[in-house]
């Protein structure tokens, strides 16, 4: 079997981004539009750290 060409990895990537709901999508693309920004700001702290609580089910 042939070895998957990036354009082609790239290209099922994105089809799978446009299974998710219009809503999450454009969630997903101010907040990389967001992050590309921050990066350019020079002085920048990096990213934030997760909060403590982050992924946890709460009980």
């Amino acid at each position: 079997m042939a070895r998957e060409q990036p354009k082609d990895i790239k290209a099922k990537k994105f089809v799978s981004f446009l299974n998710f709901d219009a809503e999450i999508r454009r969630v997903i693309c101010w907040t990389n539009a967001i992050e590309s920004v921050n990066a350019r700001i020079p002085g920048g702290q990096g990213p934030r750290p997760l909060p403590e609580r982050a992924g946890r089910a709460q009980v």
